[in-house]
């Protein structure tokens, strides 16, 4: 995960999405992100993942606005190309969960 937010720009010459982590983003609760650059994380998302959990996203994953993610313990993982659509929920994944082949 780059440490360096990219500047959310709409209208801009990218448009609307941006690929990157938007600056209103919460990533929380001491566990690891391995989010890599090719993703796009709209505004006003969270992950709040304890210290025994890890979210791996493939590449070109989009995570649109107001999205939660929330687990205690357990991997989650989603592979490459997958979508959230806005306001998705997901949460207590105790033993874990992959999304995408």
């Amino acid at each position: 995960m780059s440490s360096e937010v990219p500047s959310f720009r709409p209208g801009s010459s990218e448009g609307l999405i941006f690929r990157g982590i938007h600056s209103s983003t919460i990533l929380d609760g001491g566990g690891e992100f391995q989010i890599p650059e090719s993703c796009i994380i709209e505004p006003f998302c969270s992950f709040i993942f304890g210290p025994s959990s890890t979210l791996r996203l493939g590449r070109n994953v989009t995570i649109y606005s107001n999205c939660s993610f929330r687990s205690k313990t357990g991997i989650f993982e989603i592979a490459d190309e997958v979508s959230f659509g806005p306001g998705c929920r997901i949460y207590e994944l105790r033993a874990g969960l992959t999304i995408g082949s």
